[in-house]
């Protein structure tokens, strides 16, 4: 892009500097650049582009050696009904992702209480991912599921169902099976023949309306 600026202008001291128009290391300008001189690695600063690809045109970048903190809403009259509180912080990613990443530390997510809503426009889309490479816990006084579709727990070792007090289990049609005694077993003895008819119908019968 432009490897100078003639418009550029600016005014700093020892300790920082704005200048307007500055040609960046990347070679694309900024409408306006903020920059702490004193850190060493010149690696504190806010960038305004005003040229670059899609991503860096009209974007702003902040970069800072140390921390960054933002503290709002001190101002704001905090109500007693959460639900009507007036956002102190608002973060909107007017279209594709916002991403927030940690790779060598935690995420922590903080407040009276936590909503994630996914709103998809199709059949696609609309999902809430948990993934991990080790243990998902969750813990609470009590923990509700809905789902008007399927509900699917799939596990390669051992599936627990722990009730200390009481394990209630409903259904309108339920279909116990195992390795050594399935409905599949029983339906092949019998087309082997080591079933008769009646023996047949017995078992199956057992399996399909008698399991506890």
């Amino acid at each position: 892009m432009a490897e100078t600026n003639p418009h550029a202008t600016g005014k700093g001291n020892s300790d920082g500097e704005i200048v307007f128009g500055k040609v960046m290391d990347n070679d694309e300008i900024t409408a306006c650049f903020l920059n702490n001189r004193q850190d060493k690695l010149s690696d504190h600063y806010i960038a305004m582009y005003e040229t670059g690809p899609e991503h860096l045109e009209g974007g702003t970048v902040i970069h800072s050696s140390g921390g960054t903190y933002i503290r709002a809403g001190t101002g704001i009259e905090s109500r007693d009904d959460i639900g009507d509180n007036i956002p102190a912080v608002i973060i909107e990613a007017d279209t594709n992702d916002l991403i927030l990443a940690a790779p060598n530390g935690k995420i922590r997510i903080i407040a009276q209480g936590i909503e994630l809503v996914a709103e998809g426009y199709d059949n696609t889309t609309g999902n809430i991912i948990l993934s991990a490479n080790e243990k998902i816990i969750m813990s609470g006084e009590s923990i509700l599921g809905k789902a008007p579709g399927d509900i699917s727990f799939t596990c390669e070792g051992t599936m627990n169902l722990i009730g200390k007090s009481t394990l209630n289990m409903y259904s309108a049609l339920k279909d116990n099976t195992d390795s050594s005694q399935s409905i599949i077993n029983t339906i092949a003895q019998a087309l082997r023949g080591s079933l008769t008819l009646t023996d047949f119908a017995k078992t199956l019968g057992k399996k399909l309306f008698f399991q506890n």
